[in-house]
């Protein structure tokens, strides 16, 4: 954009002059202002081509000086159209003795925010008169607002002291992985913790498993024990009622066969236990979500609100996957499964949260153990996960889904950083839940 055409948006001209002044004229190291401004930061097409020359000169390992940039600008027939050397020297005037540089690029990215978000929304405007679907757009302009208010972090080559220093929790956290303030999500079963010994923020899991295995009430067991243990967690349910999920957890955590809860056969006893469960529930750190069509910038969005008013969410549970849409029309299922996991992972990052999300293998994967390329609908699942785990049963053995406890494996099947290997559990499939033999009596 040229000055006329930047007119009326929000811009600051005079600080984009002395930014790239103060640079020209020796004032200032161009690296401080690479750490901090994107040549889109720079409104008006002269100041960023200027900016993109000069990033040139100084890759190459060159002094950033007006002549250096001057010549640079001329390789590629800019000068005039920048205004020539007597632009490049004037762009200093009325440069204070003492620049504030930090503060005007700190200028320059507010009004590069406010101008994205002015054409977000000019984009969204066009969207809504083409007709296009309401829900999409809306999701859409959601994830558009909510990325520009993201603090922006510059890329940056760390030493390896920069690192540790900047791990959350510091150094100690780096050198003590297993201390408190660096520790994630575990799971209920000891067993598996250690295998994995926790799920953390920015990390995207699969517990898949064919149906009647029971990866919902693995997952939604596994955000109630996060609640329990002080990680607020959400439970994004596409298959159930928020009221079949909550009662299920509560059958679990009262040891009440969910049967007779739901066809209302309780006996006092059991209704005392069922009451005194919920009430304990009701002061856990767990939300639950039944919307019947997710997608991920839904989801993301709700999970931005929620963290803007309340302690920040540590997990994130979805079931299950095959259930979710993207957005957008896909040319396959495949492609629109990758989207969603792309999306998942990108999600877990951007948020720093552990997303668990169920999902359902082939039927290839009925009676023999699972691989990963059982994976339904596979597309990038397996490439985006970071831990991939299976329930599985042998369907050789004996035994109903009410039986007593049913032996299943829970098969870690790829672990990004981490062994693979198995726990074997029982699905108690009254209470609907799984014991790990090693807790002792420890149920949920």
């Amino acid at each position: 954009m040229t000055e006329n055409e930047v007119e009326g948006l929000p811009a600051n001209i005079d600080a984009e002059r002395l930014v790239l002044g103060s640079v020209l004229a020796g004032y200032s190291d161009f690296n401080v202002i690479t750490a901090t401004l994107a040549i889109e930061d720079f409104a008006i097409k002269n100041h960023q081509q200027i900016f993109r020359r000069m990033s040139e000169v100084y890759a190459r390992g060159d002094k950033v000086d007006r002549i250096t940039v001057a010549d640079e600008l001329m390789k590629y027939s800019e000068l005039e159209s920048c205004g020539g050397l007597s632009y490049l020297v004037s762009l200093d005037d009325g440069l204070p003795q003492f620049p504030s540089l930090d503060q005007y690029c700190k200028i320059l990215r507010e009004k590069a925010i406010l101008r994205k978000a002015i054409f977000a929304c000019q984009e969204v405007i066009q969207q809504c008169l083409l007709l296009g679907d309401a829900k999409e757009i809306l999701e859409r302009a959601q994830t558009i607002i909510a990325n520009l208010a993201e603090p922006v972090t510059p890329a940056a080559l760390m030493t390896p002291e920069h690192v540790k220093l900047n791990t959350p929790g510091g150094i100690g956290a780096f050198l003590d992985p297993s201390s408190q303030r660096s520790r994630g999500v575990p799971s209920p079963w000891n067993q598996l913790n250690r295998l994995i010994y926790t799920i953390r923020g920015g990390q995207f899991v699969i517990v898949a498993a064919r149906p009647s295995i029971g990866k919902s009430a693995a997952v939604a067991q596994w955000a109630y024990h996060a609640a329990r243990c002080g990680f607020p967690a959400a439970i994004f349910s596409l298959e159930m009622s928020r009221e079949a999920v909550l009662g299920r957890i509560t059958c679990a955590c009262a040891s009440v066969d969910s049967h007779k809860y739901f066809s209302g056969h309780l006996n006092r006893e059991e209704r005392g236990r069922f009451l005194e469960a919920s009430a304990a529930i009701d002061e856990l750190p767990v939300r639950i979500d039944d919307s019947s069509i997710v997608t991920v910038p839904a989801m993301h969005a709700a999970v931005r609100r929620y963290n803007a008013s309340n302690p920040k969410l540590r997990l994130v549970v979805v079931d299950y996957l095959q259930l979710m849409e993207a957005t957008g029309r896909q040319e396959n299922r495949v492609l629109e499964l990758s989207q969603i996991t792309r999306g998942l992972k990108r999600m877990a990052m951007e948020l720093d949260v552990a997303i668990l999300a169920a999902c359902q293998l082939n039927r290839a994967a009925a009676d023999d153990r699972p691989q990963l390329h059982n994976l339904r609908e596979s597309g990038s699942i397996e490439q985006d996960a970071d831990t991939v785990m299976f329930l599985w049963r042998d369907p050789r053995r004996a035994g109903g889904s009410n039986s007593a406890r049913i032996e299943t494996e829970l098969i870690v099947a790829k672990q990004r950083n981490g062994p693979v290997g198995e726990a074997h559990l029982q699905l108690e499939g009254n209470f609907v839940r799984f014991h790990d033999p090693e807790n002792g009596d420890v149920s949920v």
